[in-house]
């Protein structure tokens, strides 16, 4: 796709709503799906449930801004991230 870049939709607000990134880099692990994001209130709590009702962690916590998020794979091998908000947002 030649010099194409990492590409973000937001919303009027200015709030980013979707992408379109490179499997390079930080994403190079990352599976070529589209990906959804769940917001979670303590995103350590939810990976630690993911684990314990047999999904996997597939990428660390990230920070965005003040927010977090990871991405994981769930038992029936779907692929979602989940996303703890910024409080101060």
């Amino acid at each position: 796709m030649g010099s194409y870049d990492d590409f973000s939709m937001v919303a009027e607000s200015g709030e980013a709503v979707a992408g379109v990134c490179h499997a390079q880099g930080g994403n190079a692990k990352l599976p070529p799906v589209w990906l959804i994001y769940i917001v979670v209130e303590n995103l350590e709590l939810a990976l630690q449930n993911c684990r314990n009702l047999g999904g996997r962690v597939v990428s660390p916590i990230r920070l965005a801004g003040g927010s977090k998020y990871a991405v994981i794979q769930d038992p029936a091998d779907a692929f979602v991230a989940l996303w703890e908000p910024d409080e101060a947002a």
